[in-house]
């Protein structure tokens, strides 16, 4: 359905449409996987009508995949934004993109990209050094593989102790979307979710010395290089005692 709005909008608009911008797997509702074919649609479609792909990898990049998303789903963007990791732990973002569009941006171009903070000396260097010496590809594989002892622990306490969520998980990332039978495909279909079931959920998580992820039911939990497989084995058995509070107790 959302492809043949894009198809309609591009035709409708046609030489009005600079680019097309948006995140390989939504992140801001919960983690939502795109269905089958979706981004190389996207990018045929963008390809056909003129029209840049920027794909956003602030909160996907160096999570969901060892570098950018869009590699799992076999497209290429135009241009690609960075953030949080990319960081180090410090305050800083990037872009990149084919040569033909960097090359628009000043000193070789006329398109000005200036700002008080850019390439901040210190914040670049951390980024680099966490990219070079800590992201490692070892790194990154032994966060998968903890996520995967997660996500089969948090579902295995799910479908015991007979709780109506779905979860899901990709890379280092994962959500538990309360109250659905099946994973969304869409935002409409996240919001439909039990939030007043996932906030005694992540109260009860923090009162038990877990924080699950951010505060909010449309965030997602991420494992990071510092996680150790002792940090998920507590984790799933908080989840665990939670879930039976939840399903037991009207708290």
């Amino acid at each position: 359905m959302m492809l043949i709005v894009w198809r309609e909008l591009l035709k409708k608009h046609e030489n009005e449409v600079a680019a097309v911008i948006t995140e390989p797997i939504m992140t801001n509702s919960g983690v939502i996987l795109p269905e089958e074919g979706y981004l190389k649609e996207v990018r045929r479609l963008c390809d056909e009508y003129g029209v840049l792909l920027i794909i956003d990898e602030v909160k996907t990049g160096f999570n969901a995949a060892p570098s950018a998303a869009f590699s799992l789903y076999n497209i290429e963007p135009d241009l690609v934004t960075f953030g949080k990791v990319v960081g180090g732990g410090t305050p800083l973002a990037a872009f990149g993109g084919k040569r033909e569009f960097m090359e628009e941006i000043l000193p070789l171009g006329g398109a000005i990209h200036f700002g008080t903070y850019n390439a901040n000396p210190l914040c670049v260097a951390a980024g680099l050094t966490a990219l070079k010496e800590i992201f490692t590809s070892n790194t990154y594989s032994e966060m998968c593989k903890l996520n995967d002892q997660l996500y089969k622990g948090v579902k295995d306490a799910v479908e015991d102790l007979k709780i109506k969520a779905a979860v899901v998980k990709v890379g280092n990332m994962g959500s538990i979307f309360f109250g659905l039978d099946e994973l969304p495909r869409n935002f409409r279909e996240a919001f439909k979710c039990d939030k007043f079931m996932w906030y005694r959920y992540w109260i009860n998580m923090i009162n038990r010395g877990v924080i699950p992820y951010g505060g909010a039911w449309f965030e997602e939990w991420f494992v990071s290089a510092m996680h150790t497989k002792e940090d998920i084995e507590i984790t799933i058995e908080k989840t665990v005692d939670t879930f039976k509070v939840l399903k037991n107790v009207n708290c």
